[in-house]
């Protein structure tokens, strides 16, 4: 049975309140004529119990008087249908079913009936029993004027079951029949079922109209059925994407959790509103926490299958599935993800039976079958996706969703005016808000503006100012790893590749995910690639080389496995040709790697995938690479070919690996953090940074020894430090000095602590005693060479920029005393151990910088820049050290490590007209004429309003004029350059071109007069 129906979690209100005309305005229940053995002192203890099992307390008092009550009244049918929803809510299936029969003997009133009818008809509904729901509901009804405000339950439920069969016509004709415009001076709970039909038939407007004022009721009543209201309201916002980010969806869930912690039915809608989001992390622990209450309700399975899926554990997924239809075999959802899981299994034809078997029960199945859909878009399999939402609207045309999704794998497959095509059709048809859908939009209109440049293998699509500069870069580029890639892993070269290249953040972002706020720097989808402009909003922060290279090497990693490849594998593959393709290309997380190893936290390949769909995702890149970087050295380069192209045979990330590597999943977990330990994690010398789950595994660790170490104890010392809980901290910082009151950790710790109160002398003391200790730790040296710094005044100033005289070589370095210069000495120590303790650190305060700055102060250039060499060598995106690099090597003509330095500058920011014309020069210099031509073809091709020094608010007229200048001076450079290589044709035209713009320049008369000369 499909999802359409609300799993009431206080359906047993009803059992004590049958809404009837004339009914109180406050909604008061109406009593139930009891057992003639019952007192009302028991029916209302029974009552209290009804209250406590509708706000989630299932067990301990609450079981065991519930069960009290049914020794001493074995046949009270109000106490037995109770006893039943508690079983159905815990999974007992077939003990509720076995009240409920017992319980249907004792109904024979109709107020008894209808109670009956209603709790039958919950645990009926969830086993996808339709004829016996529908008996349920007959037998509800009998001896019930069925005009009564008080048979308005069993009507709603019998509107969700005939809409269950598809049965849409017979489910209005109902509505119009039974169900009367609603009134505003209806009782809450009669209201209420106006709102569970309207729901049902999608009529969202009236809906909400309803269930808003009605939730309100109840909650100023501290009503039960608030919870149910709740419910609704969360499923009725999910479906209108309430605001455009569903968050009022998610507040309903949270406020009815307040209300009942143990409401499935909440529990589920969060997970489902959580996917809508594509926030898998948040979806899975609401699944898991509904399943934890019942381990076979049907909806929470099928939320979990649908995470699993999403996750790529598809076996798990499909186990998932399978056990939701063991419950259920009509359950929509469940059928969804069980043919989902097979076709992704490679199971094609078993899933398209199940996909007929699902139109076949569920004739409205287009919300299930979308569902299926986005799973496979998920996972990058849009064009398997691409039909399926089609049938999804087929199916269901009102299921609007399906638009959006097919408007994405439209895009990402490079049928954008299919994708333009398939949003109008949306927009035509949903007039609700929905973030993806406004910005996909924005996006399209966006990328309608660009244009479109084909080179070979590669179309281009820009905006026209990146184009004329970026296309004949990557074309440079790609000229060289597309080959090598495509001969490397054994992929046919042959195939066209879309390129989108965003200048604007937030369009690459919503472009890619649909969202803004996304940090990466590019995404593939196939053949389809996005990519971020160096002159973005993150202009300087990153190499566009690299990036470019990641995004293509996903193209042959998506390509060899059919686009079934896990994301880990695939971007860690791609981050380790980030490391072929440039020596300094590092992603600069050996800290956070360091930290979560300390901490056990290291995720197994079966879990690998979940860190792309949570705030580890940065963390999943560099695990991924750093995984693959073990599978080439231990296996070489072909080990990535072959699981590659296992996976395209559909076989699951532990079977790969134990065919292809020939040990279990858990043996190369094993293997990888012996690498990573030898590798990465010994050779540092740094205080971890504890997570929460690291900090209690020290205290197992502690509880387990009768004599805990001392390094230990001061361990978790900083653990709590760190976590901000001064009391615990100190407490075990006592423990560890008791221990050993020479533990260099421990003396670090009160060394920070007294940094904290500004206790300098105290500091340094016992930063002091931790060294002499023996002690050697690089944040330790960090600070104790500050302090040390900061009584000679040596490192002032931004301690991570260029030396305050980089501007001017001639300006006079300040000179140092004796005192200063022994201290500047004893400073370049620390620094120097520092680094052998952290080699690679280039966050905050870099030794590198710090010794470079110094030394120049010192007056010791030639070790000064070799600092800033090694630091460049570690970080492959800092401008600055480069600059410093270039302007250096440039005053003594020194071209070949100006041009380095120049070529790591340009993928940081190309966008720069000095830059190149400096690159021409040292081409020129290095007797590479031809390169240094094109350099300047490309500075020329610069707009000037994409340079970082561009400042829109001058005047107009001055920056023309500046314009003017730098252009003239690239022409008269260009000419020159065309001279020496005998083109005299284009160098008179360059010089043409240059004395337009400055007819006065001493260097037009030159240029002009060798041109007159036979030889130029």
């Amino acid at each position: 049975m499909s999802r359409l129906g609300t799993r009431s979690a206080v359906a047993f209100a009803l059992l004590f309140a049958a809404p009837a005309r004339g009914a109180p305005q406050d909604g008061a229940p109406k009593e139930v004529a009891p057992g003639a053995q019952e007192s009302d002192d028991d029916r209302a203890a029974l009552a209290t119990l009804a209250t406590s099992v509708a706000r989630g307390k299932l067990g301990g008092a609450t079981a065991r008087e519930l069960d009290d009550y049914l020794k001493d009244f074995p046949d009270s049918p109000l106490a037995l249908l109770l006893h039943a929803e508690v079983r159905r809510r815990t999974g007992r299936y077939e003990e509720a079913a076995a009240d409920v029969d017992h319980a249907r003997r004792g109904c024979n009133e109709p107020a008894l009936r209808r109670a009956f009818a209603v709790g039958a008809f919950e645990l009926h509904f969830e086993l996808g029993d339709s004829a016996a729901c529908a008996a349920d509901l007959d037998f509800g009804l009998d001896g019930t004027d069925p005009a009564d405000d008080a048979a308005l339950p069993l009507h709603a439920r019998r509107l969700l079951l005939l809409l269950d069969l598809g049965k849409k016509k017979e489910a209005n004709e109902l509505y119009a029949v039974r169900f009367k415009d609603a009134r505003k001076e209806a009782p809450p709970r009669v209201a209420l079922e106006y709102g569970r039909a309207l729901t049902a038939l999608r009529d969202l407007d009236r809906a909400a109209q309803i269930l808003v004022p009605v939730e309100k009721s109840l909650r100023d009543a501290r009503a039960p059925d608030q919870v149910d209201a709740l419910v609704l309201l969360a499923r009725l916002y999910r479906w209108t994407r309430a605001q455009g980010d569903m968050i009022p969806a998610l507040q309903a869930a949270n406020d009815a959790l307040e209300i009942d912690p143990q409401s499935i039915p909440m529990l589920v809608e969060r997970a489902r509103t959580r996917l809508l989001r594509w926030e898998e992390d948040t979806a899975d622990e609401a699944a898991s926490e509904a399943l934890a209450i019942n381990a076979r309700h049907p909806d929470a399975l099928s939320a979990r299958a649908e995470v699993l899926l999403r996750d790529q554990r598809v076996s798990e997924g499909l186990a998932a599935a399978e056990a939701a239809l063991r419950v259920n075999p009509r359950h929509g959802p469940s059928l969804a993800m069980r043919a989902a899981a097979l076709w992704l299994l490679g199971k094609k034809d078993a899933a398209n039976e199940g996909v007929a078997a699902l139109e076949a029960t569920h004739p409205r199945a287009g919300e299930d079958l979308c569902r299926f859909a986005d799973t496979l878009n998920y996972l990058y399999r849009f064009e398997d996706a691409i039909p399926f939402y089609r049938r999804a609207l087929a199916a269901e045309p009102e299921w609007t969703l399906s638009y959006v999704g097919l408007t994405r794998c439209l895009m990402n497959t490079g049928r954008h005016d299919e994708a333009v095509e398939a949003m109008q059709q949306f927009r035509a048809r949903d007039r609700y808000r929905y973030a993806l859908a406004e910005n996909t939009e924005k996006v399209l209109r966006v990328l309608g503006g660009f244009v479109e440049v084909a080179h070979g293998n590669f179309i281009y699509v820009m905006h026209p100012l990146d184009s004329p500069l970026l296309v004949p870069l990557l074309d440079e580029w790609y000229g060289k790893a597309w080959p090598d890639l495509c001969r490397r892993y054994g992929l046919d070269p042959d195939r066209k590749i879309r390129v989108e290249c965003f200048p604007h953040h937030p369009d690459f972002s919503v472009r890619t995910v649909g969202f803004t706020g996304f940090g990466a720097l590019g995404v593939c989808f196939g053949d389809v690639f996005t990519l971020l402009s160096p002159r973005s909003q993150m202009r300087g922060d990153f190499c566009f080389d690299t990036t470019a290279v990641h995004e293509l090497t996903h193209v042959v990693t998506l390509g060899l496995s059919k686009n079934k490849v896990p994301r880990w594998l695939t971007e860690g593959i791609s981050v380790h040709e980030e490391h072929v393709w440039s020596s300094r290309a590092d992603r600069e997380m050996d800290i956070d790697l360091f930290n979560y190893f300390k901490s056990g936290e290291i995720v197994p390949l079966r879990e690998m995938n979940r860190l792309f769909g949570g705030p580890k995702i940065l963390f999943g890149y560099y695990q991924g690479g750093l995984l693959c970087d073990y599978l080439v050295g231990r296996y070489g380069e072909g080990v990535l070919t072959k699981m590659l192209q296992r996976f395209a045979n559909d076989e699951e990330a532990p079977q790969v690996v134990q065919e292809v590597l020939g040990i279990s999943a858990e043996e190369l977990d094993r293997a990888f953090l012996v690498w990573l330990e030898e590798t990465r994690v010994a050779p540092l010398k740094v205080q971890p940074t504890y997570t929460d789950a690291g900090r209690r595994r020290l205290l197992d660790r502690v509880n387990a020894s009768a004599k805990p170490d001392p390094a230990l104890l001061a361990q978790v010392a900083w653990a709590y430090h760190r976590a901000d809980r001064p009391v615990d901290r100190d407490d075990f910082l006592q423990r560890a000095l008791a221990a050993d009151p020479r533990e260099p950790s421990a003396h670090f710790l009160l060394g920070e602590r007294a940094l904290r109160s500004n206790r300098l002398d105290d500091a340094r003391r016992e930063y002091e005693t931790g060294f002499a200790a023996g002690g050697e730790e690089f944040y330790a040296l960090m600070q104790y060479a500050r302090l040390i710094a900061r009584e000679g005044s040596l490192l002032e100033g931004d301690p991570h920029r260029a030396p305050p005289q980089q501007g001017d070589a001639n300006a006079p370095k300040p000179a140092l005393d004796e005192a200063q210069r022994a201290q500047a000495e004893r400073l370049l120590d620390l620094l120097e151990r520092a680094k052998r303790c952290f080699p690679r650190y280039v966050r905050e305060e870099s030794p590198y910088f710090l010794r470079a700055r110094l030394l120049e102060r010192m007056g010791r250039e030639v070790e000064a820049l070799a600092e800033l060499r090694a630091y460049c060598a570690i970080n492959d995106s800092d401008a600055s050290a480069r600059r410093i690099l270039v302007k250096k090597a440039l005053e003594r003509s020194d071209f070949e490590e100006a041009d380095k330095y120049l070529l790591e500058l340009r993928t940081i920011d190309p966008f720069d007209r000095q830059l190149w014309r400096d690159l021409a020069r040292c081409e020129k210099e290095l007797q590479r004429p031809a390169d240094a031509i094109r350099m300047l073809t490309l500075a020329l091709a610069i707009d000037p309003s994409t340079e970082a020094a561009y400042d829109s608010k001058r005047p107009r007229e001055d920056l023309q004029a500046d314009d003017a200048a730098t252009r003239a001076q690239l022409l008269f450079d260009l000419a020159d350059l065309y001279l020496s290589v005998g083109e005299r044709a284009r160098a008179q035209r360059s010089l043409d071109e240059a004395r337009k713009l400055a007819p006065d320049d001493e260097r037009a008369a030159d240029l002009a007069r060798r041109l007159e000369t036979n030889g130029g």
